[in-house]
């Protein structure tokens, strides 16, 4: 269907070079393939795909509510059932503060504790280590929906609806086949990864939902060039002063500038386009000008992460690198517990390297664009941390990917069509299945909330307890809990109370003993010779899965008559 018709308005001669005619003007892909010979047979009303009957083809839009409402449904229960983890409480907190204080910092963390640098000046006045976006939206759902895990974890539920819509959007206008686009959006929106992003309280999927807005803003408005960019460029800078890597939306919507309407690009459209980056980052830099020399701190402690920006000049290094981001989220490490999940994984690689290689299927309606997308999006993210939850930028494309190579599987044979059923029901069984065994293990009720509940009963109110940023969720974001790699090593004052979990216990203390081995042994002494073991779950009935339900123990400081 006509692009402009759908939006109700009419072309403007004026804003479109002599050189495009009416047949490019159809879709952004008519510009890479050209119609055709029977345009009836390559309606999207008359291909079957994966036996969808007419009617149901029909009312697309209510097939694309209920995928959304299914995704949803699965974050829901994913989101009441798993515990809270540091990074939330760590996102949670300048946003707290600003709402209840009127201050940004971030109280939650130690200054003194952040496990990559000894010192992060500024910490707990001002917040420079995340981008303000995520802080100012929270605050503003928490005057609605008041402050909790679960009003946090919701704006994530929101901003997943958002990212399914818009590479509907996208998908659609790419591949010019609506079937093709439903399932692409059901692929995402059942597949594991996605849907634990939805569940979770970081930025991350806020961030890629203003960027694939800000891809899907741009089809929808490239007949219009002035609309298209200034819609696309400021939803893609709201991406970036939400999370640094919104840079993809912003990618996005260049790629798509180029590969379709490259000879209608000026200076003055370009300019446009920087322009509500550059007023967002004007008005951060006000922010930064508070307290320069706390922002090159926190920046300097950031820059210590390990594998951030760490791009090198051998790319195929970089890439093999890469790897390590699939190989516990997918199982592909031998004895993983999510070994099935290899299957999904396998299927992204097969989907990728047969369009890439295949002429006939790069000639696929979409196919250069998708491919585009997600080999930009990977050799980006090789220079990013390897952790699963930046999944959620990477998984559009590949699963887009697979939905082509489907589709096109499926026109093959009969043989064929009953290969592609099989597999689907596989690929969507193996994420139902693990989100399902989530649900159940139940690590919010069965770990997090009997550790609370210990705490609640034995701490006194003066008390200082040193325990992983999630703890503050049940005993509150002012003071009594402070989250310190270090376990107060370097702190003025002892605490209390140190309940070490699964961060403190696999990551911290493993990466302190091998770069900081002398804050390693006082650690270790301070614990064992200045600490009693008051609590431990090791030898609770619940059974452990995996390190991100590992049991909490809690060590209660000795009175100076007890040494």
């Amino acid at each position: 269907m006509h692009p402009i018709r759908r939006t109700g308005r009419e072309l403007d001669p004026d804003r479109v070079p002599d050189c495009y005619n009416r047949s490019v003007l159809l879709r952004p892909s008519t510009l890479l393939h050209s119609p055709a010979p029977d345009s009836r047979a390559r309606s999207w009303r008359s291909l079957p795909v994966l036996g969808l009957s007419f009617a149901a083809r029909r009312h697309w839009s209510l097939l694309l509510f209920a995928t959304v409402a299914l995704s949803l449904a699965l974050s829901v229960g994913v989101a009441l059932t798993m515990r809270p983890w540091c990074d939330e409480a760590w996102f949670a907190s300048p946003a707290y503060n600003l709402l209840r204080h009127g201050f940004m910092g971030t109280t939650i963390l130690d200054p003194h504790g952040f496990v990559f640098a000894p010192v992060v000046e500024g910490l707990d006045k001002f917040t420079y280590w995340i981008m303000p976006g995520y802080i100012f939206f929270q605050v503003a759902c928490y005057k609605i929906a008041g402050f909790s895990l679960f009003s946090m974890r919701a704006i994530s539920l929101g901003w997943a609806a958002v990212a399914l819509g818009a590479w509907f959007i996208i998908v659609d206008r790419l591949t010019e086949n609506r079937n093709l686009a439903l399932l692409a959006v059901f692929l995402l929106a059942t597949e594991e990864h996605f849907v634990l992003s939805a569940a979770t309280a970081r930025m991350d999927m806020m961030c890629a939902a203003l960027s694939l807005a800000s891809g899907a803003a741009y089809l929808y408005l490239h007949a219009n060039m002035t609309r298209a960019v200034l819609a696309a460029s400021s939803l893609a800078a709201l991406a970036i002063f939400t999370h640094p890597n919104g840079i993809i939306g912003l990618g996005t919507v260049a790629f798509f500038a180029l590969l379709f309407d490259r000879h209608r690009l000026s200076g003055m459209l370009v300019l446009r386009g920087a322009a509500p980056t550059v007023i967002l980052a004007s008005l951060w830099g006000l922010y930064i000008l508070r307290d320069p020399h706390s922002f090159v701190s926190q920046m300097q402690g950031q820059a210590q992460l390990p594998h951030r920006l760490g791009l090198s000049v051998d790319l195929v290094k970089d890439l093999l690198q890469e790897v390590n981001r699939y190989v516990a989220t997918y199982g592909l490490d031998s004895g993983s517990p999510l070994f099935l999940l290899r299957i999904v994984f396998y299927s992204y690689v097969v989907s990728f390297f047969a369009i890439l290689f295949a002429a006939r299927l790069r000639q696929l309606p979409g196919a250069v664009p998708l491919l585009g997308l997600a080999a930009g999006v990977n050799i980006f993210l090789t220079g990013q941390q390897k952790g699963w939850y930046y999944l959620v930028f990477i998984l559009p494309p590949l699963t887009a990917l697979l939905a082509l190579f489907m589709n096109w599987l499926w026109r093959r044979s009969l043989p064929a069509k009953w290969i592609v059923c099989l597999y689907l029901f596989v690929v969507v069984g193996l994420n139902l299945g693990v989100l399902g065994a989530r649900v159940y293990h139940d690590t919010y009720r069965n770990r997090f909330l009997p550790a609370v509940d210990y705490l609640r009963r034995n701490v006194s109110p003066g008390d200082l307890i040193v325990a992983s940023g999630e703890m503050a969720f049940s005993l509150g974001f002012d003071g009594q809990v402070v989250d310190n790699a270090r376990l107060g090593t370097t702190s003025p004052r002892a605490p209390d109370y140190i309940v070490m979990e699964t961060f403190y216990s696999e990551f911290w203390q493993p990466w302190l003993k091998e770069n900081e081995p002398t804050t390693y042994e006082e650690m270790t002494e301070l614990l064992w010779n200045s600490y009693d073991l008051k609590y431990d779950q090791t030898h609770d009935p619940y059974r452990t899965w995996g390190i991100y339900d590992e049991p909490y123990k809690i060590f209660k400081r000795r009175k100076p008559e007890e040494h």
